[in-house]
């Protein structure tokens, strides 16, 4: 299965466990609810930043929410970094050029860029690519867990 459709399997079952429609989630997360749809019907990626609001919204892990997990250990964020800084920790550490990322993942080096100066957010499948060649959770990757 893609990540889109686990992604969505997972929203699906915490909208149905906490009894939520869409539009509710729409008053309370801000996030529209043409956009909310077209995640349910599979036409419309998250953003990391969306990831995020329905993460504190549903009080669950970025892990749990991308099905990465069935175990949901959330707690809210103390840690201040970000995802650009968390990536470019990971590159130094282990010494990883862009180039090298890029070709060992399938992620654009152009797009790698742009994560690094926080000029664009990942979308759902790179973060999941990020966070499996890392070998961390993404919650960690996107600094919201030590």
């Amino acid at each position: 299965m893609d990540n889109l459709s686990l992604f969505v399997d997972s929203l699906q079952g915490l909208m149905l466990e906490k009894n939520i429609k869409p539009d509710d989630m729409h008053k309370s997360t801000k996030i529209s609810l043409p956009v909310i749809y077209n995640w349910l019907r599979k036409s419309a990626v998250p953003t990391l930043q969306s990831l995020i609001i329905l993460s504190d919204y549903f009080q669950c892990s970025l892990q749990y929410l991308t099905s990465r997990s069935d175990k949901n250990y959330f707690s809210f964020p103390t840690n201040s970094e970000t995802f650009p800084k968390r990536l470019r920790l990971f590159l130094n550490k282990n010494k990883i050029s862009i180039r090298k990322i890029s070709k060992e993942t399938q992620i654009a080096k152009s797009a790698i860029s742009y994560f690094l100066n926080g000029s664009i957010e990942p979308l759902l499948d790179n973060l999941i690519k990020l966070a499996n060649y890392f070998d961390c959770t993404v919650d960690y990757l996107v600094g919201r867990e030590n």
